[in-house]
C-alpha cells in the first residue's frame, strides 16, 4: 500500500486532489474494523493526526480503535518501547 508512505496527508487541511484521495483512503481503511480474530497493523514514521501527541519516542506505538466506516477512529492509546521491553521481562518465555 503505497498510500501508507503518504499518511502525513491526514494532516493537510486544504489538500490537493492527489492527497485528498490519500486522505479519504487512508481514513477509510482506519475506520474499518477487521475481523474479530485479527488485529490490522499500520507501520509509520510519524503520527500527526491528533492533536493529542505532540510528538513520538523511538518505536512508541499508537493504538486506534475503528469505529466503523463512516464514524471514524479512536485514540485509544500509546505504548512506549520501554512499555515492550518490560512486558517481555514479565513474560516468561517458553
Amino acid at each position: 500500500m503505497d498510500e501508507l508512505a503518504e499518511i502525513n496527508n491526514l494532516n493537510i487541511d486544504s489538500p490537493n486532489k492527489q492527497q485528498r484521495l490519500v486522505k479519504e483512503k487512508l481514513i477509510r481503511i482506519f475506520e474499518t474494523e477487521p475481523n474479530s480474530q485479527v488485529n490490522r497493523v499500520f507501520i509509520a514514521h510519524d503520527y500527526s493526526f491528533h492533536n493529542s501527541i505532540q510528538s513520538l519516542g523511538f518505536l512508541d506505538t499508537v493504538i486506534l480503535k475503528p469505529k466503523g466506516l463512516g464514524f471514524g477512529y479512536e485514540f485509544v492509546g500509546l505504548i512506549s518501547l520501554d512499555q515492550f521491553i518490560k512486558w517481555t521481562n514479565e513474560t516468561p518465555s517458553d
